[in-house]
């Protein structure tokens, strides 16, 4: 593989360069990347700006910087920050080289933009949707009533027979008389 380069040493060479052409061919090291690994990647993202500590609250504007930084990891030897991706993007950006580098890539990023999307339409319909909704409702209820049911049945184990038969013929018996 060969060696990562800063933004900002791509930019440099980019701007210096006779042949710019020739330096984004260079940059962009890999035309196509595995099916799996786009679609984890997609996945990784939707949920990393959809669910926040496993509650529902989309971050777009994050979600889009790291969908762009993570074809400029997967395609491009450019070392894109973790912790200033953003600051890394405003450098391409200004420069006009995002979209540059993004049509350099090819016909595998049209694939990868499927894949998010479809990860992004999944999202919404396991998490946004009312039957999704509903099922998760219905899946808390159960727990909850799991527990008690349980409790109940540890507590009637321990009871006798004979005294369950007396409680139920009193209450018939009370039931009676109304």
């Amino acid at each position: 593989m060969e060696k990562k380069i800063t933004v900002k040493q791509f930019i440099d060479t980019y701007n210096a360069a006779a042949n710019k052409q020739e330096v984004l061919e260079s940059v962009v090291v890999n035309k196509y990347i595995p099916f799996r690994i786009k679609l984890e990647c997609a996945k990784l993202i939707v949920e990393n700006h959809n669910l926040i500590n496993k509650e529902i609250k989309s971050d777009t504007g994050k979600m889009y910087l790291s969908f762009t930084a993570s074809i400029l990891r997967l395609y491009t030897r450019l070392e894109v920050s973790n912790t200033d991706t953003d600051l890394d993007y405003d450098l391409l950006q200004e420069q006009g080289l995002v979209d540059i580098i993004l049509n350099t890539i090819g016909k595998d990023l049209e694939e990868y933009r499927k894949i998010f999307a479809m990860c992004e339409e999944d999202f919404r319909t396991n998490y946004l949707s009312t039957p999704s909704f509903v099922q998760r409702q219905v899946t808390r209820v159960i727990h909850v009533l799991e527990k008690y049911v349980h409790s109940l049945q540890n507590w009637l184990n321990k009871i006798d027979n004979d005294k369950i038969n007396i409680l139920i013929d009193e209450i018939q018996k009370q039931n009676k008389k109304q």
